[in-house]
């Protein structure tokens, strides 16, 4: 999964084009919308696609909050148990909000990753992802016009 991930984000970074502006300063600024997923496909008029990104990325974030917070609390209570089935159950509690807090995370960070694909692949028609069944089998490619 590590290497997907990577992977990913250096194929981003090679057909990335880079950022317009005046001078070398403003060039190399990030833009708020490519942190924010949904922001930009807002901008550009795609409001389907930007309120799904937009709510599924806060909705993990929000998630992960909740869970954390959650996991905290019973982390507390374990703590403070001096009953052993108390302690057993509020250890389990705490693994499990932890572990829905990961998950969360990492839903996070895929629709992230989903909003920077589609920034640079499919909003712009001089790059993009094109696939091809073939009667062999399934192809598949990017592709970057100059």
């Amino acid at each position: 999964m590590r290497n997907i991930i990577i992977f990913l984000l250096l194929a981003l970074i090679i057909f990335s084009s880079p950022l317009s502006g005046e001078n070398k300063e403003e060039t190399s600024k990030i833009p708020f919308t490519y942190i924010l997923p949904g922001i930009e496909q807002i901008k550009h008029k795609d409001y389907l696609k930007g309120v799904i990104l937009l709510t599924s990325f806060s909705g993990c974030i929000t998630g992960a909050i909740i869970n954390n917070n959650r996991g905290n609390d019973y982390y507390e209570k374990y703590l403070n148990s001096v009953i052993v089935e108390e302690i057993v159950e509020m250890r389990r509690k705490t693994e499990d909000s932890f572990r829905k807090r990961n998950y969360f995370l990492v839903g996070a960070f895929s629709v992230w990753i989903i909003h920077l694909i589609d920034l640079q692949f499919f909003n712009n028609k001089t790059k993009g992802v094109k696939g091809e069944i073939r009667k062999n089998g399934f192809s598949f490619g990017l592709y970057y016009t100059f």
